[in-house]
């Protein structure tokens, strides 16, 4: 049985044209995108699966963590979410706590300094999603084994 391979980007960016302007550059590479308006949203649609997640810092800064928190580090071991997470200029982790933070509880993060430039999102999506295809062919794998293991115990 194949499982799904969930391809879509999650956009959690709540304030301004964000999202609406991300949900544009992907639709014109045929990245299919879902907006979620807070933290919790967005792990409730990453229970329904995705590619990747493209976040804005603001929507992280001063809101409740633990439950995204909890979802990426209950991920089977196949998984690794890639996140795209748009920042403001700032310098390096050692100027920008907050980038510190944001890199420990997401993990798989890239950071993408505003303003951007379309073809660089868009690159980072596609890359994103090359290496999710790469987990779910990973998951692919270990499914077949433990398949194969259950067909070899149920003959003994």
């Amino acid at each position: 049985m194949k499982t799904a391979r969930p391809e879509r980007a999650l956009i959690l960016a709540p304030t301004g044209r964000d999202s609406e302007i991300a949900a544009g550059v992907l639709a014109e590479a045929r990245i299919e995108s879902e907006a979620c308006e807070c933290v919790d949203g967005l792990v409730a649609e990453l229970l329904c699966g995705a590619g990747f997640v493209l976040v804005t810092e603001e929507a992280l800064l001063g809101s409740d963590l633990r439950s995204l928190s909890k979802w990426i580090r209950a991920q089977p071991e196949w998984s690794d979410i890639p996140f795209v997470l748009l920042t403001h200029r700032g310098g390096g982790l050692e100027r920008n706590p907050d980038a510190g933070r944001f890199l420990n509880t997401l993990g798989n993060v890239t950071f993408l300094e505003r303003p951007f430039h379309p073809t660089t999102l868009i690159s980072l999506g596609q890359s994103a999603l090359r290496g999710r295809r790469r987990q779910y062919d990973a998951r692919e794998r270990l499914e077949e084994l433990q398949e194969s293991e259950d067909h070899f115990r149920h003959t003994v």
